[in-house]
């Protein structure tokens, strides 16, 4: 049986290896503003809003049970700009 692999094809095929791999990273690594980038900040814009309503939402709910944080309470902020209004009254 013929040895194809010799030291010296595998130091060959594992330097271009090295080469290709680099490569990739400097290219990878230039301004590219395209839709990966958009659509990141078009989930993250999404993640703010389900929060921002999720809060109003229950905020708005606990207020009306009269369930309100204390105002010396380190998290007195997150319901602190929630107003409720009553309907019809």
């Amino acid at each position: 049986m013929k040895k194809y692999l010799n030291q010296t094809t595998v130091n060959i095929v594992a330097l271009a290896g090295v080469v290709v791999w680099g490569v990739s990273l400097i290219g990878n690594s230039g301004t590219y503003t395209g839709p990966n980038e958009e659509m990141s900040k078009q989930m993250l814009m999404n993640r703010q809003l389900d929060y921002d309503l999720a809060r109003l939402k229950n905020c708005g709910e606990l207020k009306k049970y009269g369930i309100e944080y204390h105002p010396e309470s380190p998290m007195s902020y997150l319901c602190a700009d929630v107003i409720v209004v009553p309907l019809g009254e």
